[in-house]
């Protein structure tokens, strides 16, 4: 069961999420994170150069299957010499992963030229998969047209359902993309009682989301109850806020795992501007 996890790392190095403490993880709590990892065969971790060096985070890891974004505005050269280095701080043969980050920038890429950089990303820096983070189906089709990734990472949770559209799905499966999902808890929201006063235009929406839960022992189990059915998915990355929130979520898990989702499809069809984070700082 744990294997089905993904270690978000956004919060190791910098404030993160809409209920951040206004700090980083302490590397004492990132030490107990990772130990708990170790413990349950956690491997993938997600990670960005934005977040910093993590390197000295990460090296008492063992077999860790690393997943990194680059923006389609970086100099290429550099990318790949950082993905050296980072292979070389962590002792490992591979870079499991490298995702574009930015796909409002996707107009900037000449197609032959970026599989070129595909190839020199293969065999310089050794990454076994290359691919994109997308926020929307549409991201997944104008990319896939340049390059058919191997990879992807999509934001999935029960108010935000797009990738579960068929012909969404159909197309993943077909072509084989492994897929990663990140913002299960919608940044916490969907967990916390209360919302931010600048998203309560959703608090409709989340009312209803916490009736369809109410078979459940709470949120967090309903969540995951759904979300390791959804076999389209191969990995959630999880972003953490302390250790004993990995506990509780893997404990959780493991709970649920036997019994019968909760039915969230109302939401498929009730889409809100405010299930993509990126419209929160506009408000």
């Amino acid at each position: 069961m744990p294997n089905r996890f993904s270690i978000g790392t956004a919060n190791f190095s910098q404030p993160y999420g809409v209920f951040s403490s206004g700090h980083a993880l302490s590397s004492v709590e990132i030490d107990k994170i990772l130990s708990i990892a170790n413990q349950n065969n956690i491997t993938t971790f997600d990670t960005a150069s934005a977040y910093g060096d993590l390197s000295p985070t990460f090296k008492n890891l063992i077999d860790a299957e690393i997943v990194t974004k680059f923006s389609v505005l970086s100099d290429k050269n550099h990318v790949i010499r950082q993905l050296n280095k980072l292979r070389e701080h962590l002792s490992i043969d591979s870079i499991y992963g490298i995702l574009i980050h930015d796909p409002q920038h996707l107009n900037y890429i000449e197609k032959q030229d970026f599989q070129n950089f595909v190839s020199r990303l293969q065999t310089e820096a050794k990454v076994k998969h290359v691919g994109i983070s997308v926020y929307t189906p549409a991201e997944l089709f104008q990319f896939s047209d340049i390059y058919m990734p191997s990879l992807i990472q999509v934001p999935l949770n029960p108010l935000n359902q797009a990738f579960l559209e068929d012909k969404v799905q159909d197309f993943i499966q077909s072509n084989r993309i492994e897929t990663h999902a990140r913002s299960l808890f919608l940044q916490g929201i969907l967990l916390n009682q209360d919302l931010p006063a600048h998203l309560s235009d959703l608090s409709e929406l989340v009312k209803k989301f916490k009736h369809q839960s109410q078979g459940f022992k709470n949120e967090l189990s309903a969540i995951l109850c759904w979300a390791l059915k959804q076999k389209l998915i191969t990995k959630w990355v999880v972003g953490l806020m302390s250790a004993a929130h990995l506990t509780e979520i893997l404990s959780t898990a493991l709970e649920v795992d036997k019994q019968e989702a909760p039915d969230f499809s109302f939401f498929k069809n009730n889409y809100h501007p405010l299930i993509d984070p990126r419209n929160w700082k506009k408000l």
